[in-house]
């Protein structure tokens, strides 16, 4: 029974890649973006990862406006070392996450930020596809030295591409737990990591990977960093010397692979009342259409 579902899984999956593809060729044409989107595009294409600034993303006049609302939401998750945490904060694996409805309510400009025309854009115009948003998430890494969930070495597998945009909220130096990923140019699979175990430390990707071929992101507060995460693969590095806040949004086709975990990143059935006024129809069919 247990081969027989893994059989029809797979069968599932490569049909769904396969309609996907079809999209992406017939429908790449109807996105277009401008050149320093496309360098972008290409980026990700080739390396799986663009690193900007908020400035470049989302423009000069509105980034200092934006700068400010990520300046308050850091000042909200900085309080880990304070006691007990505030109600609006959850504690995860190695993280504290900003509760969804509180994200809403005091932030609702960050959910909306990834909504923009050109930000959906670039998105699609990456896909080649409409696409599916997942949501914002606000998180504080801890500096508890546990090597587990995002920071261990992985591809994520909601879909067959997924465009995650991280903004780092503080400065994020050396032993500051930066993102840190391994070139799509570089060809590793996920059979040639067998050998070494089923939990992807950073101690066993350098048994397969000279560290010279990994690359930290480091940068000051705003900087931004474009993921074709299912395709590269990537770890959160270990906080050493600070703790990191960032800010996190995902895109996927609106077929994903996983749905379920797709739409695990923000419960937005469970806050239409207070989503749904904020939304244009336009919105709607990448905050909700794609989760029937």
């Amino acid at each position: 029974m247990l081969l027989l579902e893994k059989l029809s899984r797979k069968a599932h999956y490569a049909s769904l890649e396969s309609r996907q593809n079809l999209s992406c060729l017939l429908n790449r044409q109807k996105f277009s973006v401008a050149a320093a989107d496309q360098k972008i595009i290409n980026d990700l294409r080739k390396d799986g990862v663009h690193v900007t600034n908020l400035a470049h993303l989302f423009g000069d006049d509105d980034s200092d406006d934006i700068a400010k609302v990520f300046a308050r939401a850091a000042a909200d998750l900085d309080v880990t070392d304070k006691g007990v945490l505030p109600s609006y904060l959850q504690k995860k694996t190695s993280s504290i996450d900003m509760e969804a409805n509180v994200i809403l309510a005091k932030y609702p400009e960050l959910f909306f930020l990834c909504l923009s025309k050109r930000i959906l854009n670039l998105v699609e115009s990456y896909l080649g596809m409409r696409s599916a948003y997942h949501g914002v998430a606000l998180r504080r890494s801890l500096n508890d030295g546990l090597e587990i969930g995002p920071r261990l070495w992985h591809k994520d597998c909601e879909d067959f591409h997924v465009v995650r945009i991280i903004v780092y909220l503080n400065d994020v130096t050396k032993g500051g737990g930066p993102f840190e990923y391994l070139p799509r140019t570089y060809g590793l699979n996920y059979s040639q990591l067998k050998t070494v175990g089923g939990r992807l430390t950073n101690e066993d990707m350098l048994k397969i990977v000279p560290e010279i071929k990994m690359r930290p992101c480091y940068g000051k507060a705003g900087t931004v960093i474009i993921c074709d995460s299912a395709n590269t693969f990537h770890h959160e590095k270990l906080q050493v010397t600070q703790q990191r806040s960032v800010a996190m949004f995902g895109f996927s086709s609106r077929l994903p692979k996983n749905r379920e975990l797709a739409q695990k990143h923000f419960p937005v059935e469970a806050l239409k009342d207070q989503l749904n006024p904020l939304l244009s129809s336009s919105q709607l069919p990448y905050v909700y259409g794609w989760r029937r």
